[in-house]
């Protein structure tokens, strides 16, 4: 606050000084003072109509004020005359996301990453935000930037190695980003995440940041069957609960039942269908061999029963799940009995509040639960 008057004070005195006018407005910026910045910064281009440095302070100061058209002219001046500092592009980006204007966002972060600036353990965190960027304004107009923007990133941590060990993390989560959001890859940028892959796990990395990793690679396994025109929907359905959902629980536990007895009602088709999933997609054909095993058998019906008394237990909690809904019929027949084969065995009783279909999904997954496992 006292350098701002100090700042308005000298300006007052020294009017024909453009140094205090420039102070002035970023003083003014900074102390939230936006619709006196907007004024002054106006004042300061109309002097010096190519100053890239004013030009950004005039964009600055009209974002701050939600200006957003004028913000986004004036950002594109002091693009082109020469502004290249990386938190006016991170800057620009945002607002370029926020006014659609996503092919450009695209372009000034691109051009940010394939800079020849070094990159530091100071600065690497402004990269990782540029690579994060342009898988999310990509993924907004399904575009084909991924495999650049991998093969700019690659090339910044090849050069300096030691930037990767504290950064596999986020960089895993962008690239889980990147493959579950969007619609779909080309070989060509499977093959260079699975290179990115590579580089991340050669760390000694952390079980949590393993587990990330894992994920990444297991996502794409599921971004390929999920575009498979040869397999039915509940094997599709099933790859995202078997290789997707966290182990040990209890949503899993119930979507597990839920997929394997409508498993058992389309035994047919399943079993037509497994050998695509035995020879292509062997991770998941392991996840579900047992039951694959005993689905093989003719008489399933004591496996039906053992998995609807878990199922219809914890149905109450969960809502309705792909089974009640495909075949509303046996909702009828099962609900109204529940069988307990055992002393120890007792109806379940909820203590949680129970989960919405808008509500954030519980697997952690960041959609919605009627998008997610409420499927």
């Amino acid at each position: 606050m006292m350098y701002k008057k100090a700042c308005e004070e000298a300006y007052r005195y020294f009017p024909d000084e453009t140094v205090f006018l420039y102070m002035m407005v970023q003083a003014q910026g900074r102390s939230g003072n936006t619709g006196k910045a907007v004024r002054n910064a106006e004042l300061l281009v109309k002097r010096e109509t190519d100053n890239k440095w004013f030009w950004r302070e005039l964009a600055i100061s009209y974002s701050e004020r939600g200006y957003t058209k004028k913000a986004f002219g004036a950002f594109e001046k002091a693009y082109s005359l020469g502004c290249r500092e990386n938190d006016f592009i991170l800057m620009y980006a945002v607002l370029c996301n926020d006014y659609g204007e996503y092919e450009t966002g695209i372009r000034i972060l691109s051009e940010m990453l394939g800079s020849d600036q070094k990159w530091t353990a100071g600065n690497f965190e402004e990269a990782l935000e540029a690579f994060a960027g342009i898988v999310n304004l990509n993924i907004k107009v399904q575009g084909s930037y991924f495999a650049e923007a991998i093969d700019k990133m690659l090339a910044i941590l090849k050069s300096n190695p030691i930037l990767v060990n504290d950064s596999v993390r986020e960089l895993s989560m962008v690239l889980f980003m990147m493959i579950s959001l969007s619609e779909g890859l080309s070989e060509k940028e499977k093959n260079k995440i699975n290179e990115f892959l590579l580089l991340l796990d050669s760390k000694k990395n952390p079980p949590e940041v393993k587990e990330a990793i894992d994920q990444c690679r297991k996502e794409l396994v599921l971004g390929k069957l999920r575009k498979d025109e040869r397999l039915c929907e509940t094997l599709k359905i099933g790859a995202d609960v078997f290789l997707s959902m966290e182990e040990e629980d209890r949503l899993r536990r119930y979507a597990i039942a839920d997929i394997k007895l409508c498993m058992l009602k389309e035994k047919k088709e399943i079993l037509s269908q497994i050998d695509i999933i035995e020879k292509e997609y062997p991770e998941y054909y392991k996840a579900i061999e047992d039951f694959i095993q005993k689905l093989r058998k003719d008489d399933v019906e004591y496996l039906k029963s053992r998995l609807l008394k878990d199922y219809v237990r914890m149905n109450e909690e969960f809502e309705d799940g792909i089974y009640f809904k495909k075949y509303p019929e046996e909702k009828v027949r099962s609900m109204g009995t529940l069988l307990y084969d055992g002393d120890n065995d007792t109806p379940y009783v909820r203590t949680n509040k129970k989960i919405g279909r808008n509500d954030p999904c519980p697997c952690g997954s960041g959609k919605k639960y009627k998008q997610c496992c409420g499927r």
